[in-house]
């Protein structure tokens, strides 16, 4: 996390961190027990998984060659990223690695 975490900082977001961050989720998902690992994504108000979240991390992991493809990444898709690396962090308890 610590890796997605830095490219946020450091304003370095490419494809290959979206598809890093849906694998952290895949593997912590299986860790914790959830069937899905949209289940750890935020609900919306009806306790659903964010579809906004969802879509982007199929989206930019599902390419066939997601992490050697090379595209602009759009604002708002890096600042979603933002608040689910912040989202996961808080309610996970992912340790917070200062740079």
């Amino acid at each position: 996390m610590s890796e997605v975490r830095k490219a946020i900082k450091d304003q370095e977001i490419s494809k290959y961190h979206f598809a890093f961050l849906r694998n952290i989720l895949e593997k912590t998902a299986t860790f914790l027990g959830y069937p899905r690992w949209e289940d750890l994504l935020e609900k919306t108000d009806e306790g659903l998984p964010n579809p906004f979240a969802s879509r982007l991390m199929n989206l930019s992991s599902h390419s066939a060659h997601a992490g050697e493809e090379i595209t602009d990444i759009e604002q708002r898709d890096k600042e979603k990223l933002d608040e689910l690396v912040n989202y996961l962090t808080n309610n996970y308890g992912f340790k917070r690695q200062e740079g």
